[in-house]
């Protein structure tokens, strides 16, 4: 039943990420320039709103079922968050067919 509906969906989110995309772009300010570097309480505010924002994406991403009820229960949860915290991009099982060569 999931999987039915991956094609309505991405096509659904499709065209909701392009009419985003187009009107961003319309509002965008092209010649705009930052200020220099940031230093001091600017920095770590944004180093520690940053970082749980940048984490919380890549924890919470996933790109189809989980995966993870085809583990072994001796599987460490140590050795399961160092996989997922060091990949670049969401893991996918060895059969997938989204895995990339």
């Amino acid at each position: 039943m999931i999987t039915r509906l991956y094609l309505p969906m991405t096509l659904v989110l499709a065209a909701a990420f392009t009419v985003v995309a187009v009107a961003v772009l319309g509002h965008t300010d092209f010649a705009h320039r930052p200020d220099p570097t940031l230093s001091g309480v600017d920095l770590w505010t944004v180093l520690l709103a940053g970082t749980p924002l940048i984490a919380s994406g890549r924890l919470s991403y996933a790109t189809s079922a989980d995966f993870s009820r085809y583990l072994p229960r001796s599987s460490s949860r140590r050795a399961i968050i160092g996989r997922l915290a060091s990949t670049p991009s969401p893991p996918t099982a060895p059969d997938s067919p989204c895995r990339s060569a």
